[in-house]
């Protein structure tokens, strides 16, 4: 398997990558305090826009789609993903520090987290306040659940907060900071490797 470099598929009759194509493509949404990579959640990444990329079923219809996203990111995605509905294509996501988390999302999680009941704060916003944050009712559907992880730690202000609290969230920055790939690492590796 190849990650980002030239792949062809020869010897079949069926739908073949042109020669630009890579067996698998990641497509990384970046909050608005992370500094490198990705599409800027800012620009409002939407469905569009993970169709749009250069990957898509059109020209690299055997290409694997990896997502992720960071805090503003995993919103933007999370909403992206709720548009689009369930796509072939797309085999593989992370959703970190998720504003937008809702506690009945269909999406795996990391046990060790223990944050699988609470909601993020845009839901919150919405809910309590009364604040059009954005944020949909709308749980992400189990088609998700074998290919998309949320994480979320315990003590993240953005994806797990329990109430609002200015000493909360001035305490609970580095958890919401702090984030290891090494958590998800695995769980992309073996649903990219399950989709091949």
């Amino acid at each position: 398997m190849t990650v980002g470099v030239i792949v062809t598929q020869t010897g079949d009759d069926g739908p073949t990558n042109a020669a630009s194509c890579s067996d698998v493509e990641f497509i990384g949404v970046a909050g608005s305090g992370q500094r490198d990579g990705g599409d800027s959640a800012e620009d409002q990444m939407d469905e569009e826009d993970i169709e749009d990329e250069d990957y898509g079923d059109s020209e690299c219809p055997e290409s694997k789609i990896v997502v992720a996203g960071y805090s503003q990111g995993a919103m933007a995605l999370r909403r992206a993903l709720l548009e689009l509905g369930s796509v072939d294509s797309i085999v593989a996501g992370v959703l970190i520090g998720d504003g937008d988390k809702l506690p009945d999302d269909k999406v795996t999680t990391i046990d060790d987290y223990d944050t699988d009941d609470y909601e993020g704060i845009a839901q919150l916003a919405r809910d309590q306040w009364d604040f059009d944050s954005g944020a949909s009712e709308e749980p992400l559907p189990s088609d998700w659940e074998s290919r998309i992880l949320s994480a979320c730690r315990g003590g993240d202000v953005v994806c797990a907060q329990e109430s609002f609290d200015v000493g909360s969230i001035t305490d609970d920055i580095p958890a919401h900071t702090n984030y290891d790939a090494e958590d998800w690492r695995e769980f992309l590796a073996d649903a990219v490797a399950a989709a091949s």
